[in-house]
């Protein structure tokens, strides 16, 4: 089992291979780089938070034209500026995406990868496949520093989700393709094989309305409110109540109805309810869950304090974030990089407010320890661990407790 540590000098691809796909990231040291954007094309969120990604070190954000822009770990080409040489392995600053300066509806991106959908309901991916077809390009293995369409993805693509090493997409038409890792059956197709390019998921019963990619599981909001996950279910974040993992969608306990919208992180998962309350389960090490403790659940729990008022969530590697129906931030989980920005670095049991973030924000975003939010205003502000990845996208080194501006909008 693995435990939740941060892998250096590229140990997370040998432990993608032989165990989960964790949303962890390897740095080294090197350079950093990057172009700014030009003073006018400022982010914004597109469909909620879908406009405002990060998984691992590097994040992603849509702007005012739709174009997109990364920063961050760029070891393996994830940043899509069309460089990942040594002297671009670690973008500080907001830079372009090669080829999608415009018709960017959402954003999602992996340990090693990022994918975008497009206006025109196309998915392209880019970084590198982690050995397990995470780009959907046909081959396993390899690496692309630009966009790539994903095959059989040219149209009719609704919603993205990345995962460690895998990725979903909802069609229009109510189904949920996924490929890539598939160790534990998070492609959902019934088998534990790898594939390097979609595949349905295999229940037919359903039409579904969105979808969730975790570190080694999978999530969807069925389309009359329900839930139902597949995959890896080490610690419960599944939620059928076992710790049994499952290669096809099964209900969430008590969750037949009543789902707003999903979220899934490395080990456990949320919810938001229709009446804008959170439950969540799964791993509760570092008190990611909110529940005061750190105790695992393996059925929904409900999390104190946000009962109601909850417009968006999202779940980091051991920590996760939400903006409330006011405008606000708030963070809980592990925090010994500052990335709950409550300017500590104590661990947070329960939802806790961001420092300067009580009104005004769009979107948020959880990274491995970092976080990002997204203002009214159009600024991106980044608070936690710098990494020498340059995640927090202000041009500077070290790590901050509270949020800081990203440099490039």
């Amino acid at each position: 089992m693995m435990n939740d540590t941060i892998c250096v000098n590229n140990c997370c691809r040998a432990v993608m291979a032989l165990a989960i796909a964790c949303f962890a990231a390897c740095s080294d040291g090197g350079q950093s780089g990057g172009s700014a954007g030009g003073p006018n094309d400022g982010p914004i969120g597109v469909s909620g938070e879908r406009g405002l990604i990060s998984a691992s070190v590097h994040t992603c954000a849509i702007t005012k034209s739709n174009g997109l822009k990364c920063w961050g770990n760029n070891a393996a080409g994830q940043v899509g500026s069309g460089s990942n040489n040594q002297y671009e392995e670690f973008v500080d600053r907001a830079t372009d995406v090669v080829g999608l300066g415009s018709g960017v509806s959402e954003v999602s991106v992996g340990i090693f990868h990022s994918c975008a959908l497009t206006s025109k309901g196309a998915v392209m991916c880019w970084g590198d496949d982690s050995g397990n077809g995470a780009l959907g390009n046909g081959v396993m293995g390899g690496s692309v520093d630009e966009p790539a369409l994903v095959l059989d993805l040219d149209s009719g693509v609704e919603r993205i989700s990345t995962g460690g090493a895998h990725v979903c997409a909802l069609m229009s038409w109510g189904r949920i393709q996924c490929w890539g890792y598939n160790k534990h059956g998070q492609l959902g197709d019934r088998s534990t094989t790898d594939k390097a390019r979609p595949v349905p998921v295999d229940d037919v019963d359903e039409k579904f309305a969105d979808v969730a990619s975790g570190g080694g599981h999978s999530c969807a909001k069925t389309s009359t409110g329900g839930a139902k996950c597949w995959g890896m279910n080490d610690f419960g974040q599944l939620g059928d109540g076992t710790h049994k993992g499952r290669t096809e969608p099964t209900w969430v306990v008590g969750l037949e109805s009543g789902v707003r919208s999903i979220y899934a992180g490395d080990y456990h998962t949320c919810a938001i309810m229709s009446t804008g309350g959170v439950m969540c389960w799964g791993r509760g090490l570092g008190g990611r869950l909110g529940l005061g403790d750190n105790d695992d659940r393996d059925v929904p729990t409900p999390v104190q304090g946000l009962e109601s008022g909850v417009a968006s969530l999202s779940l980091g590697f051991s920590h996760t974030c939400a903006v409330t129906e006011s405008g606000g931030a708030m963070c809980w989980g592990r925090n010994e990089e500052g990335q709950i920005g409550n300017g500590k670095t104590d661990d947070c049991e329960r939802p806790t407010k961001v420092v300067g973030l009580d009104s005004g924000v769009r979107a948020i975003t959880a990274g491995v320890k970092h976080s990002c939010a997204l203002t009214a205003a159009g600024d991106v502000l980044c608070w936690g661990d710098h990494g020498l990845a340059g995640q927090l996208g202000n041009g500077e080194s070290g790590s901050s407790a509270v949020p800081a501006r990203v440099v490039g909008f």
